[in-house]
């Protein structure tokens, strides 16, 4: 098969403003990219002629230098690169124009490999009516965070939690735990409008010095009592 083939681009007689035949002929051929500037190539076509050309709009693989590339080059419009023939041990690019969608009309729209990155230079967005991440590990590290919902549930076979401070204002407060630990290695301190502390069986209240202050009266009543 030739490397080069010649396409005529024909027009309907009635049609006005279109080039006649002869000067509206193109050209495909293959060429080796030799360098960039900017928007522009640099090319060296299978004839050993140079020219310059651009990447056309439909060419979503950004060639690379020593790269094969299919163009086309027509003398009102140009040259342009159709597409890339031959990769020369670059990593694939795949560029797009600004404010580009990828959209699938129906169905499912499935980015696959065997690591999946998504960079956002200024943001990163995905909004949805339900969203869903799974995985076997996963990480997350943010300078600032936020998070906002109506109702949050989390379930976890093991939790732990370290911070600096933790600061907490709820309306209310339920915990029902099997068994409870604390340790405080300083102050331990409880302002409350009323405070109702219930054991079952035993209270041990053990300290190197208490002190036991009311304002008004103090009540002790049991079956025995025993002080000193």
């Amino acid at each position: 098969m030739a490397d080069r083939h010649n396409v005529l681009m024909f027009r309907h007689p009635e049609t006005p403003g279109m080039p006649d035949m002869a000067s509206s002929g193109a050209t495909i051929d293959t060429a080796r990219v030799i360098r960039r500037d900017n928007t522009e190539f640099l090319l060296v076509t299978t004839g050993a002629r140079t020219l310059r050309g651009k990447k056309a709009a439909g060419c979503l693989l950004e060639p690379e230098v020593n790269d094969t590339v299919l163009i086309v080059r027509n003398l009102a419009a140009g040259v342009y690169i159709l597409t890339v023939l031959e990769r020369c041990g670059h990593a694939g690019r795949v560029m797009l124009p600004d404010d580009t969608t990828l959209c699938a009309s129906d169905g499912a729209l499935r980015l696959a490999g065997e690591t999946v990155e998504v960079v956002g230079t200024a943001a990163a967005c995905i909004a949805a009516p339900a969203i869903k991440l799974q995985g076997l590990r996963g990480e997350a590290s943010f300078a600032d965070l936020s998070l906002t919902a109506c109702v949050a549930a989390l379930k976890a076979g093991k939790l732990s939690l370290v911070a600096a401070t933790i600061d907490t204002v709820a309306e209310r407060i339920t915990q029902r735990v099997k068994d409870c630990f604390r340790w405080v290695a300083r102050t331990d301190s409880t302002k409350a409008g009323q405070v109702n502390i219930s054991a079952d069986h035993r209270l041990d209240l053990k300290a190197g010095d208490a002190s036991l202050v009311a304002r008004h009266g103090v009540k002790i009543d049991g079956d025995k009592i025993h002080l000193g």
